[in-house]
Formats: C-alpha cells, sequence, structure tokens
C-alpha cells in the first residue's frame, strides 16, 4: 500500500530537495502501518483466508476488512469439523454481499461453533481508489512528524512563533493530531 508518496509530503511542505527522503520514506512507512493499526484492518487491497465464530442461529458474518472487491471470487465455508471440502462450501446464490460494508448475509444458519465459519475475499483500497480523505489526512501526520524530527521538537508540548502567537502540541494523543485520532476512530473495524 502506497496511497501517499513522498512527492505528495514535498508538496505538502514545499520541498525540492532529495535530502530528506530517506526520514520522509520511513515517516510514511510508519504512518501508513499505524493507520492500519489504530484502525484495526488492511485498508491496502489485499487477498484475505479468515476464520469466524459461528453463535447458534447465526446467519451473518461481519468481515475484518472492508470495502469487499465484487469483482473478486468470495467464498464462503461453513464447516465445524474444519475440514473445509466441496460440500461444505456454501452456493454464491445463498448469501448476499454487502460489499461497501463488508458483511455477508447467508439465506439459511451456520453450524454452531469456534471457526466454523472460513472466508477468502479481497478487500481494501488500490492507491488510485483510495479516498481523498484518507490520503489527506496521512500526508498531513507524515507532515507533522517530519516537522517535529527536522526541529527534533518531539518533546515540545507548544511552540512560539514568530508572528508572537504559538502553536500548541497538547491536543495531541500520543503525538499524533486530532484529526488522525479522530478519524482512525471513526473508520475502526467493528469487534470480531
Amino acid at each position: 500500500m502506497a496511497f501517499i508518496t513522498i512527492d505528495d509530503i514535498k508538496a505538502e511542505l514545499n520541498i525540492d530537495s532529495t535530502r530528506d527522503d530517506f526520514l520522509l520514506n520511513t515517516i510514511v512507512g510508519a504512518v501508513l502501518k499505524l493507520w492500519d493499526e489504530l484502525t484495526n484492518r488492511t485498508w491496502a487491497k489485499t487477498a484475505h483466508t479468515e476464520y469466524y465464530d459461528s453463535p447458534r442461529y447465526n446467519s451473518t458474518v461481519f468481515l475484518k476488512n472492508y470495502p469487499v472487491h465484487s469483482s473478486e471470487t468470495i467464498q464462503l465455508w461453513d464447516d465445524p469439523d474444519w475440514e473445509w471440502g466441496d460440500d461444505s462450501e456454501i452456493d454464491s446464490d445463498d448469501f448476499r454481499v454487502d460489499y461497501e460494508n463488508g458483511i455477508i448475509h447467508y439465506n439459511g444458519y451456520f453450524y454452531e461453533g469456534k471457526q466454523s465459519i472460513k472466508v477468502t475475499y479481497t478487500a481494501g483500497y488500490s492507491d488510485e481508489t483510495a479516498p481523498g480523505w484518507l490520503k489527506d489526512i496521512l500526508v498531513r501526520q507524515v507532515a507533522h512528524w517530519f516537522e517535529q524530527a527536522k526541529n527534533k521538537s518531539w518533546h515540545i508540548s507548544s511552540l512560539a512563533t514568530g508572528e508572537g502567537g504559538t502553536t500548541s502540541y497538547k491536543n495531541l494523543r500520543d503525538n499524533l493530531l486530532p484529526e488522525f485520532v479522530l478519524l482512525a476512530d471513526l473508520n475502526r473495524r467493528r469487534g470480531n
């Protein structure tokens, strides 16, 4: 997953040189990894094989990652013995997928059991389909960390500006921009 590049950061910060490319690449990678961790899902287009517990009378699976790609094959098995043979694969005519939210609706009930449901699917965004807001917040967070690294100001809670004002970092949680934290919270994967 790239979603953003060092060229995006350089444009944001109006940087022309290549002197800080290594640092920028390092911070870009760290922010992308952190975003996945905070949202508890994988945002880059990725193939997944996942197993789910099924309580009694369950007919719904909330996938760990979304949006689900409708152009890719989704396979669903229901097997409390974990053999995953052809006889336990559910016909695609017997379930419906909410692709945007990653929810499978089965027209029957799954067997009750631990990890009795197996799903293979592809979910996430490509660089071209990633939402603009996601790219924007990732760029801003990288730029923020880069500026702090260049100024050696990781520990500073506020900074005087040249115009007699101050920039306050006291609303930052773990050195993250408030809007980065807010959007991560809003886009966190529901529990499974």
